[in-house]
């Protein structure tokens, strides 16, 4: 009885998260300017400091210390961007012959094309 609680309880979890990976797209859109890089959507673009190869946001879970959550690395995977060199809260993710120099600190995230 003990295995089939702990095997109902595993499939479960399992459930969820497949789920959840599935369903966690609807919070991104892909930035054509910046190769198709997901964007979340709540993130408010900072109309000064964009440019056409920069792309600033105001974004609550952007953290200096932390990075980006999860969440967003899950979905930054899923459109096929391998996360490359880290320098400090600076990560290059490349696919293909494009990369996107990602930066965060508290409530800021900013995408660069790297030339």
């Amino acid at each position: 009885m003990k295995k089939v609680n702990v095997f109902i309880t595993v499939a479960l979890l399992m459930a969820v998260g497949v789920l959840y990976y599935l369903f966690s797209d609807s919070r991104y859109e892909l930035a054509e300017e910046m190769y198709d890089f997901p964007v979340p959507i709540g993130a408010k673009l900072i109309a000064k400091e964009e440019t056409e190869f920069r792309k600033t946001y105001d974004w609550s879970p952007a953290s200096g210390d932390n990075g980006i959550p999860l969440s967003y690395k899950l979905i930054i995977k899923k459109n096929g961007w391998k996360q490359g060199q880290i320098d400090g809260t600076n990560v290059i993710y490349s696919k293909g012959s494009h990369q996107i120099n990602l930066n965060t600190s508290t409530n800021y995230l900013c995408m660069i094309k790297v030339e």
